[in-house]
């Protein structure tokens, strides 16, 4: 064999020594003590073996922490709004991401807004400004809408349930169109947005809530002979984070 050989087979063999013994060492480290990197959790099992009912929202952290949310919307036009659309829209999204401000329940964030209404009136006669038409009219709208969130929290980051109010200011593009027979008339307008809200927090796992909450638009974004479009929504989410 070379020398070499014997030269690297003895490193080998030197560092595979050092490494078991730093290992057995920091081993003896955290004999009697708790592991830095390991958390302390409930045991759910008593004394004698018999499993004992933990707690879950005991082991929440006590500090509020940064979330987002994805959320499924049922929105209805009201006032003249639902003169154009009255039917509830089933077809929409909501996300939005917050952080605490401080260490109380405010929070700040931003939010994005999808919803498509869409309405089909009876076979009738309908003056346009070609003339009249005799037939079935669909109307629909698109509403996005992108703002800054204010939200605040009530109770302990450890409750169960947690009651919420909030406030989405910011703008909204809003996408009108009429369609009968083969005529198509649209119009898109874009204006300012305010949303109030209040809804409450439960918690389900792990840093995750589920979230019901229930929301009133208004928007400045108004078109033809609808002034300042309203929407109501009920609106079921979940939340990861804090």
């Amino acid at each position: 064999m070379s020398n070499v050989r014997i030269v690297a087979i003895g490193l080998a063999a030197l560092c595979g020594s050092l490494l078991l013994q730093h290992n057995r060492a920091a081993a003896q480290t955290y004999v009697g003590e708790a592991h830095p990197y390991v958390e302390e959790t409930t045991d759910p099992y008593a004394e004698g073996g018999e499993p004992q009912a933990v707690d879950v929202t005991s082991m929440r952290s006590a500090r509020e922490r940064p979330s987002w949310m994805l959320a499924y919307p049922l929105a209805m036009p009201v006032g003249d709004f639902h003169d154009y659309v009255a039917d509830v829209s089933f077809r929409g999204f909501s996300f939005s991401a917050e952080w605490p401000i401080g260490g109380g329940g405010l929070r700040l964030g931003g939010a994005l807004d999808y919803n498509l209404f869409y309405d089909q009136r009876p076979r009738s006669t309908y003056q346009l400004d070609s003339g009249a038409v005799t037939a079935t009219l669909y109307n629909y709208a698109d509403v996005w809408s992108a703002g800054f969130l204010t939200r605040y929290r009530f109770l302990d980051t450890r409750a169960s349930v947690r009651p919420f109010m909030g406030l989405e200011l910011g703008a909204t593009y809003l996408s009108a169109s009429s369609l009968v027979a083969d005529f198509d008339v649209s119009d898109d307008q874009v204006g300012f947005l305010a949303v109030g809200e209040v809804g409450a927090l439960t918690h389900v796992g792990h840093f995750t809530d589920i979230s019901v909450a229930l929301r009133y638009a208004v928007t400045s974004a108004s078109f033809g002979s609808h002034d300042w479009p309203m929407f109501m929504a009920l609106q079921l989410g979940i939340s990861l984070g804090g």
